[in-house]
């Protein structure tokens, strides 16, 4: 009875924002963000600067808690924030970055999609909110400096007193009926929140949500967020139409009346889970879970695991990675590799690309049989892709490439004879 109530609370609370009503405010947020006179907002501009004034002034007019938090090279950066106070001590943060390219040789990369669409959704998410009885308090923020390395997202993380519970970033959302769906990303960071999507949508939309981060290759301003374990969700549209980061990113590309569905969508969400988040544990940049592999080549078999260690913004997912290998040349030699390195993985479009190096050490085992020691030391490099993820009990199918370069008998003769190891070169394989 109680959510019933809230959804017809959040049906009146809606009314009273017809859709044109929206699509005139989205449509006067876009004039003043998109156009060549902002001159792409490049982040520390004249044109930024007066970008971040009318935010806030919107922010103020709505009825927002309203202010700055600058930083940067004698604080010329600033992100704008805009709050709704909580009622149970906690917060839901709402963001969009509002910077973009900038200008160059007299071209305007205006950044319509990117990303005046978002900061346009959530100025009208916030007046569609403002009037809901919500438990949490909700911090809009429209970052600076994302283009430049998540700048503004980072510091607002590591220089906040909010408890978060959820953080949305709405970055490109101006393409809902061109892709056809609007995505989230990371729904499973909290428990529960692939129900609470489906269970949001509204009229002309159609919602398409993955567990963890689809295309984290392109990364926003969730990242340093989900680095404090917080439960975070990219909100987009897609990538195939939007013309990112192209001088023809500009407002009448858009699909105004989509956004206007985009505002009704994510309003929604946000009044439905006014219940407790509970964190699931899963981080939207991949679940860092240990892996187990087995992989084939023509003369020989590895088996290895590979254990995550972190990530980065520059370079994806990392992981210490071990193993033994059998390889066959001959009757007259077979041997035993031990490679222990590193991998660093990249997802890119659902794809991951990994790229590593290491260290080997390798036995004879014919030699060791008829009492002799032969071995070989060196490193070696290796490039894995997969080809398909989270398929059933599989973590992936995957094919890798590697090579590997050494010394034989170095110990005992002194580096005086190079080879190259018989390291299997093209595999195909599965990690669990």
């Amino acid at each position: 009875m109680k959510k019933v109530l809230i959804i017809v609370m959040s049906l009146s609370i809606f009314s009273l924002f017809p859709n044109e009503s929206i699509k005139e405010s989205i449509t006067k947020h876009l004039n003043n963000l998109a156009t060549d006179a902002q001159n792409g907002r490049a982040p520390g501009s004249k044109e930024s600067r007066e970008v971040a004034e009318y935010i806030k002034s919107q922010f103020s007019e709505i009825g927002l808690e309203t202010s700055y938090q600058t930083f940067g090279f004698n604080n010329r950066l600033k992100n704008v924030i805009g709050v709704i106070p909580s009622n149970n001590g906690k917060y839901i943060v709402i963001g969009a970055h509002y910077d973009h390219l900038g200008s160059f040789l007299g071209t305007v990369y205006n950044g319509a999609d990117d990303n005046a669409s978002g900061v346009s959704a959530i100025i009208e998410i916030s007046r569609q909110l403002i009037r809901e009885k919500l438990q949490y308090g909700i911090v809009f923020v429209a970052f600076d400096a994302e283009e430049s390395g998540l700048n503004g997202s980072r510091y607002f993380v590591n220089n906040t007193d909010y408890k978060i519970d959820l953080m949305l970033s709405l970055d490109m959302v101006g393409h809902l009926n061109h892709e056809a769906r609007l995505i989230y990303e990371g729904a499973a960071t909290i428990i529960n929140g692939e129900k609470f999507l489906e269970n949001s949508e509204v009229d002309n939309i159609s919602v398409k949500t993955y567990p963890v981060a689809n295309h984290s290759g392109v990364l926003t301003d969730t990242f340093y967020f989900s680095k404090k374990n917080i439960p975070a969700m990219n909100v987009y549209t897609g990538l195939e139409t939007s013309n990112y980061h192209k001088p023809t990113d500009d407002i009448e590309t858009l699909d105004i009346d989509g956004m206007v569905q985009v505002v009704k969508q994510v309003s929604r969400f946000i009044t439905d889970i006014q219940g407790d988040i509970e964190p699931s544990g899963i981080n939207i940049y991949g679940n860092h879970k240990q892996r187990f592999g087995i992989a084939f080549s023509t003369n020989g078999i590895t088996i290895n695991g590979m254990t995550p260690v972190g990530y980065s913004l520059y370079g994806g997912e990392h992981y210490f990675k071990y193993g033994l290998e059998y390889l066959y040349e001959s009757e007259k030699k077979s041997s035993v590799n031990t490679p222990v390195g590193f991998l660093f993985s990249f997802k890119i479009l659902g794809f991951e690309i990994g790229s590593g190096a290491g260290i080997y050490g390798s036995i004879n085992i014919n030699k060791l049989i008829n009492e002799q020691f032969e071995y070989q030391a060196g490193f070696y490099l290796e490039n894995i892709f997969n080809l398909y993820n989270n398929i059933s009990y599989l973590n992936s199918i995957f094919v890798s490439f590697d090579y590997g370069f050494g010394y034989k008998n170095f110990l005992q003769e002194g580096i005086t004879e190079f080879n190259k190891i018989p390291r299997g070169g093209l595999k195909f394989g599965f990690y669990f």
